[in-house]
C-alpha cells in the first residue's frame, strides 16, 4: 500500500553567527486523517553553512547553496493520547534573497521524520535577522 504524503506549514528564523553560518529556530502546523484528525506541531533548530562566502569571499551573495541541519520533534494531538516524536535531518539547500533579508528556498533532507519518513523537500520563505 503506498503512504499517504503529509504536508505542513512553517514558519522560522535564522541568525548569522558568522560569516558564513546561520542558526535558527521553526515551528509549524499539519492536520491528516487516518482512521482519527490528527495534528501535529512540528518545531526545533537548524544550523546552515553556506559554501558560496567561503569560495567567492563576497559578502551579499542573492543566491545561496548551504549545507542544512535539522534537530527537532514533533508535538501529536489526537483523541486518544498527546506525545513528542524526535526528529533529524542534513541535507542541502539553495536560497535567492532578492530584497533585504527576504527570500525563498528549498531543501532536501535525509534523516528521519514523522509518518516514517527518512526524507523531506522544504520549500518555503525565510527571513535573515
Amino acid at each position: 500500500m503506498r503512504k499517504k504524503k503529509v504536508g505542513n506549514y512553517q514558519i522560522g528564523v535564522d541568525y548569522k553567527i558568522l560569516k558564513y553560518i546561520d542558526v535558527g529556530s521553526y515551528i509549524g502546523y499539519s492536520v491528516y486523517k487516518s482512521h482519527m484528525y490528527n495534528h501535529f506541531i512540528p518545531y526545533g533548530l537548524n544550523l546552515n553553512i553556506h559554501i558560496l562566502p567561503i569560495i567567492f569571499k563576497v559578502d551579499n551573495l542573492k543566491f545561496s547553496f548551504y549545507i542544512t541541519g535539522k534537530l527537532g520533534a514533533n508535538y501529536h494531538i489526537n483523541s486518544i493520547m498527546n506525545y513528542n516524536e524526535f526528529e533529524y535531518g542534513i541535507g542541502g539547500g539553495l536560497s535567492y534573497i532578492p530584497v533585504s533579508r527576504l527570500g525563498i528556498f528549498i531543501e532536501y533532507l535525509w534523516g528521519q521524520y514523522f509518518y516514517e519518513d527518512d526524507k523531506k523537500l522544504f520549500i518555503g520563505l525565510n527571513y535573515k535577522l
